[in-house]
């Protein structure tokens, strides 16, 4: 490789406003995880009906893919440099990073909600009372002993494969 050439390469790679393909690499990786992820995030939030953080976080991985399918040549084009706004390309992948935390912190937040309430009624089950009274979602149920009630759509906050069952 002539000198000349392999300057060039050096310069691009530390351009800020060009993405070199050795750069692409990673960038590609980064942005195939954010996608592979985004179902079981989405469903995380779906469970719990947390809709602004996960409209948040779609809207801003819609900008991020936008963003990236309007440069040319293509941002995944491991052959070509492509020319980029730095300051554009770090506040769209800033933002997606932001709006996933929100969102991953607020189904944490939600499941520990879930799960002292499901431990105070479990507590409840164990008192030896005849009935008792709780709800999972926003129905209220009503346990006799002897009931057996396991992971179901009809109880979905109980973890999965648990049962609980009222001793008569």
């Amino acid at each position: 490789m002539p000198a000349a050439i392999a300057l060039q390469e050096t310069l691009d790679i530390s351009a800020d406003g060009k993405l070199h393909p050795s750069e692409k690499v990673g960038e590609i990786r980064k942005y195939n995880e954010l996608i592979a992820e985004q179902a079981d995030i989405e469903a995380q939030a779906d469970r719990f009906s947390i809709t602004n953080e996960k409209n948040n976080y779609i809207a801003n991985l819609n900008l991020l893919t936008s963003y990236l399918e309007d440069l040319d040549p293509p941002w995944d084009d491991l052959e070509n440099t492509t020319p980029i706004a730095r300051g554009t390309w770090n506040t769209r992948w800033t933002a997606v990073g932001s709006a996933k935390s929100a969102l991953l912190r607020a189904v944490a937040d939600q499941a520990i909600v879930v799960a002292e309430a499901t431990g105070d009624k479990i507590a409840k089950l164990a008192s030896g009372d005849n009935l008792v009274q709780g709800d999972f979602s926003d129905d209220e149920l009503y346990w006799s002993k002897g009931e057996v009630f396991t992971n179901t759509a009809d109880y979905p906050y109980l973890p999965e494969g648990m049962k609980v069952l009222l001793e008569p």
